[in-house]
């Protein structure tokens, strides 16, 4: 017989259905495809920046190329004009890290980070632009700085631009995950490459790992906020996600976050890591698009918690499952007796598997399904057709 192990009980709730807040909908509307073309333009060299009031160009932006320390200073100064505080980490002889934070107004010592590696690979003779890998993902950041200045969030929002990604994500690896008056992480959002799309198939890559089954949840959630503000994109969530970028840094210390990339899988960039990553070869309605959704996708994770953490309804609900181990037979109960509850099971790519209604009664049990293959699996309990607890599951 099968024995079933119930994992840790995740806290996760989620309210999807109105994954639409009015204030993100109006920053959607104030982005604006002219600003984020000028802001990719000034990374990659094409046109020049002020800075020390003098007019530069940032024509490399190489870990160990001079030019890699006016980047920090650009982003510094771009984001202090929009009103941010900036914390500047000097992780090392020749490592900056560029943090702009927006406190919350109801609970400032929790944030969503919102995050892009700013440097990109070259030497210091020959400059590449590095217009895919990444500042891509560097210029949708300084637009949401743009978009979402005026806004007040109940949890903060961190712009976290990273330093020495291409070295083997140093800046991130260096950022901690507790102390030093930082704000606890909720989620992470990590934008690497989100310009190239050779096939035109609008494919945005969402990366989750099952180890912190919370990306579940959170991967789903960033990809119903494509649908409900109708972006034009195909989301496709990635389990387990690309390792090799700065997400990793964070599964690495048990730290929720997902990533939002360009398709790795069937249609990657040709000229990834080559002198022609350059913004003649990169998709710029694609870009503008996926900007758009990252922007987007920070806003309403700052408005809700990232997922609805904010519940009145969920803060009062106790489910439980149970005995752990156990066989095809599972026991339930949860508080207050809200009837009917539903659960659904999905494998950790997503797939729905099986679902069941609930209610309070003398059994209080029931029965998986006979031929269930052993593996991960996530529970989701629903109360009232909108709210989610997930449980991981797993089967042997």
């Amino acid at each position: 017989m099968k024995k079933l192990l119930l994992g840790i009980l995740l806290g996760l709730l989620v309210e999807i259905g109105n994954a639409q807040n009015l204030a993100c909908s109006q920053a959607l509307m104030q982005i604006n495809n002219d600003s984020l073309l000028k802001k990719l333009q000034e990374l990659v060299g094409k046109s020049p920046v002020i800075i020390d009031n003098t007019s530069q160009y940032i024509s490399s932006r190489y870990a160990f190329h001079p030019n890699n320390i006016l980047a920090a200073k650009y982003l510094e100064n771009t984001c202090t004009s929009y009103g941010y505080n900036i914390r500047k980490m000097e992780y090392s002889g020749t490592g900056t890290n560029i943090i702009a934070e927006k406190k919350g107004t109801i609970y400032p010592n929790k944030s969503i980070i919102l995050c892009a590696h700013y440097d990109c690979v070259g030497g210091n003779i020959t400059s590449f632009q590095g217009a895919d890998d990444n500042a891509s993902g560097v210029a949708a950041l300084l637009e949401a700085a743009r978009v979402l200045k005026n806004i007040d969030f109940p949890y903060s929002i961190q712009l976290a631009f990273w330093d020495e990604e291409e070295l083997g994500l140093l800046g991130s690896k260096s950022y901690p995950s507790t102390g030093g008056n930082l704000p606890e992480i909720i989620c992470v959002i990590n934008l690497d490459m989100i310009a190239w799309d050779g096939d035109n198939d609008s494919l945005a890559m969402i990366h989750v790992i099952p180890k912190l089954p919370n990306t579940i949840g959170y991967g789903e959630y960033l990809s119903n906020i494509a649908i409900q503000h109708k972006l034009k994109l195909q989301c496709f969530i990635k389990n387990p996600g690309e390792p090799n970028t700065d997400q990793q840094s964070f599964w690495d210390k048990d730290i929720d976050a997902i990533g939002l990339t360009e398709d790795y899988d069937r249609d990657f960039n040709p000229n990834w890591h080559r002198y022609s990553d350059s913004i003649e070869n990169i998709n710029l309605n694609y870009f503008f698009e996926m900007s758009k959704f990252a922007i987007i996708g920070l806003c309403e994770f700052s408005m809700s918690g990232a997922t609805g953490l904010g519940s009145e309804i969920g803060k009062e609900i106790s489910f439980e499952l149970f005995p752990n181990p156990n066989n095809k037979v599972l026991n339930f109960r949860f508080e207050p007796k809200y009837a009917p509850l539903k659960i659904e099971l999905y494998q950790t790519n997503g797939t729905f598997v099986w679902e069941k209604n609930l209610v309070q009664d003398e059994k209080n049990s029931i029965e998986l399904p006979q031929e269930l293959p052993t593996g991960f699996y996530f529970c989701k309990v629903y109360l009232k057709g909108d709210l989610v607890k997930i449980f991981k599951l797993i089967v042997e």
